[in-house]
Order: C-alpha cells, then structure tokens, then sequence
C-alpha cells in the first residue's frame, strides 16, 4: 500500500518530534533550577542564632520551645552546647532547636503534642544583652535622625 507525500510528511514530523521535544524539554527545565538555588536568603541580619526559639517551660517529661510542647522519651537525643546531655540539663530560657513530629493533633500548634527525637540547646544565652543593645542603638540612631530633621526645618 502506498502513502501518499501528505501522509508521508505527517509521520515524519511526528516522529521527529518524539525525538527532539523531549530533548529540548530536559535541557529546559534544568537551567531555571540551577538558577534558583542560589537565591537564598539570610535568616535575618542578626543570623541565625537569633532565630531560635526558648525553652518556656519544663514540666515531667514535657518540654515546651516556643509555642509547641515536646514529649522527651529514653529515645531523644539531647545535645547541650555541643556535649551529650539529660532533660535535666535543659534549662528554661535555653535556646534550642527541636526535631521531632507530631505526636497527638489539637485544635492549634500550641494545643498539639509533639514528640521529640533530638533537641540541641545552648546555655550561652546572649540573646537579652543582645537585644537591649540593639535597641539602645537604634534610639540612639532616631535621636541623631531627628535632630538632623530638626536643624534642617530651621
């Protein structure tokens, strides 16, 4: 049986496209990815460590960081300032970082229960101290700033 040209040129187009479409696909969508991955952003301007949530509250095997509430089993790994530790090493006021999932689902996160399978902690809080200055600094900046405006509306 003999095709036509008509026929003929369908399936070749059809046939070429199976083979360079997929191609042109692949080389694509990996250019965008590579772009991406470099727009990170900062946690903050303080870094990181600014960021931590604190131990609220420590009650029997229950560890409240932040708005959420950890049950610490024989299981958790605690880490204290980078040395092996105990929930009775924990402190409030502590900042830590906790890894875990949820264990019982409330109505919110603070009313969810949460079990906790490591939690990093550092005694060294300096986040108060640091605080205060950065505020003593910014007052003292607006002060310097609205003296300027005032001596310029003169």
């Amino acid at each position: 049986m003999q095709s036509t040209r008509r026929q003929f040129l369908g399936r070749f187009a059809i046939a070429a496209g199976c083979l360079v479409f997929p191609a042109l696909a692949s080389t694509a969508g990996a250019a965008p990815r590579a772009k991406r991955k470099n727009k990170k952003r900062p946690f903050s301007k303080k870094g990181a460590a600014a960021e931590l949530p604190v131990i609220k509250r420590i009650s029997g095997n229950r560890v409240t960081v932040g708005d959420k509430t950890y049950e610490v089993s024989e299981f958790t790994k605690i880490i204290v300032d980078g040395e092996d530790a105990a929930l009775r090493h924990l402190e409030v006021g502590m900042q830590a970082s906790v890894a875990g999932g949820p264990l019982t689902y409330g109505e919110t996160v603070s009313t969810s229960l949460y079990r906790a399978t490591r939690i990093v902690a550092r005694k060294d809080n300096q986040l108060a101290k640091k605080a205060a200055a950065d505020n003593k600094k910014a007052q003292q900046d607006a002060n310097k700033s609205n003296k300027k405006k005032k001596k310029q509306k003169k």
